[in-house]
């Protein structure tokens, strides 16, 4: 009788037994090409935009812009969009347009606009504004001689928001930094035919939420004076009266002012303020 060896492994039947091997091995394939198609497109998604010419677009983002506004939105400049290392915008030469009867031929402008989002907050859905910088920006507000105010936005008789969704959107965007470099601002009464006017303004202001709580300086002439400013403001909601400190500095005198404030009476002050510059 005559006793043959056992085959080794390897010329043993394939199919019988590395068939559980084979299957993991496809598996642990499609799991690498799924990977790397997955790099691939997110390696797109964050590269493409900043190959993008969005100047092409930008007819589009002014006339989404001037319909949420109510006013002529202009983007005269470059527009551009990356998504690396952070997702950034910068807009250059932004006008926003003055009621007809205005005298200013804008409500506002800025040399250049920018903009910085975090990325992994809005990979969430939370937008936290890691900094909006606006360079020279231009803002003229205006009394007209019936009593209305420019700075009204959304038309004649825009429809009125819900307090609390309001509230709550704005309650969560965050805002780390917002700088203004060399801005000017100015407010004209044509009813009094005041005129008051800050130039030369260098503004950094830091707000846990576009509703609060805000703090921040700033620095400006007024009539040829320099001005330093210390702001700070705790949450504002359009129902509720908020604490308010201003600590102004002028040459070697310095003053601050504390109180409250409430939203819905913004309007009122600004119509019955003097707005006087002597």
């Amino acid at each position: 009788m005559v006793i043959k060896p056992l085959k080794d492994r390897t010329d043993m039947d394939d199919t019988a037994l590395d068939a559980p091997e084979k299957g993991v091995r496809r598996w642990r394939l499609a799991g690498w090409i799924a990977t790397g198609l997955l790099v691939v497109l997110l390696g797109l998604v964050l590269i493409a935009p900043g190959l993008i010419d969005w100047n092409a677009y930008k007819d589009r983002f002014e006339t989404m812009m001037s319909t949420a506004l109510g006013r002529q939105v202009v983007i005269a400049g470059d527009l551009s969009f990356r998504t690396l290392p952070t997702p950034a915008l910068r807009a250059a030469d932004v006008r926003i347009g003055n009621v007809p009867d205005g005298r200013a031929d804008y409500l506002a402008k800025a040399e250049r606009l920018d903009a910085v989002v975090a990325l992994f907050p809005l990979l969430r859905g939370d937008i936290r504004i890691r900094r909006i910088e606006l360079t020279a920006p231009e803002i003229a507000l205006e009394r007209t001689a019936d009593g209305r105010g420019n700075w009204q936005l959304g038309g004649e008789a825009p429809k009125e928001p819900d307090i609390s969704e309001t509230d709550s959107a704005m309650a969560a965007i965050s805002v780390d930094d917002f700088v203004v470099r060399k801005g000017t601002l100015s407010f004209y009464d044509a009813q009094s035919m005041q005129e008051f006017k800050a130039s030369a303004i260098e503004l950094r202001l830091v707000a846990e939420s576009l509703s609060g709580p805000f703090q921040g300086q700033a620095r400006m002439q007024v009539a040829d004076v320099p001005l330093d400013l210390s702001i700070k403001a705790s949450r504002f909601e359009r129902a509720a009266r908020v604490p308010v400190s201003v600590t102004m500095t002028v040459r070697d005198a310095k003053a601050t002012l504390s109180g409250w404030f409430r939203l819905q009476d913004a309007d009122a002050h600004m119509r019955k303020w003097p707005w006087r510059q002597e």
